[in-house]
């Protein structure tokens, strides 16, 4: 374990990738364009009630890389304020908020694949589903708004 540490350390210091173009590159540059590749992912979606689950679970995951891409780039954007705050919270929420609705459809899928009943009738389905959709849909409608704000950063 000891000599799979220092090879490690040796690479990530000395290694040839060091060297190479991409390597060269600013930070922020490089974190900036892989932002705006998952903001391009979901930007496009409009309209969450028209969407099926499974297209909802695929845009929570996209959504879920780019909180956690900017959970990681946070300590270069502390230039960009409220507007950095506010565009992560909203991420937030629209994540949450599509998560419950994934465990949701889960949930009744599940009871009905083992026979059970499921735990909620429609009615409460329906009231939750709308309640998370309007949740995620004014998050989502917040994100536009600010936009992607690392790209006055670079």
């Amino acid at each position: 374990l000891r000599l799979l540490q220092i090879d490690l350390l040796s690479w990530i210091e000395l290694g040839r990738w060091h060297h190479s173009r991409k390597a060269m590159r600013p930070l922020p540059d490089f974190t900036a364009r892989r932002l705006y590749k998952w903001w391009r992912m979901i930007e496009h979606h409009h309209d969450l009630h028209s969407m099926r689950t499974q297209e909802r679970h695929h845009l929570r995951i996209e959504i879920k890389k780019l909180r956690y891409a900017l959970e990681f780039v946070q300590p270069l954007h502390v230039q960009a304020g409220g507007k950095h705050k506010h565009f992560y919270r909203a991420v937030e929420r629209i994540q949450e908020s599509l998560g419950r609705l994934n465990d949701l459809a889960n949930s009744q899928t599940i009871a009905r694949k083992l026979g059970h009943k499921p735990p909620r009738s429609k009615g409460e389905v329906r009231e939750i589903e709308g309640k998370c959709l309007a949740a995620a849909q004014t998050s989502l409608d917040r994100l536009k708004k600010i936009g992607p704000y690392w790209t006055k950063l670079s």
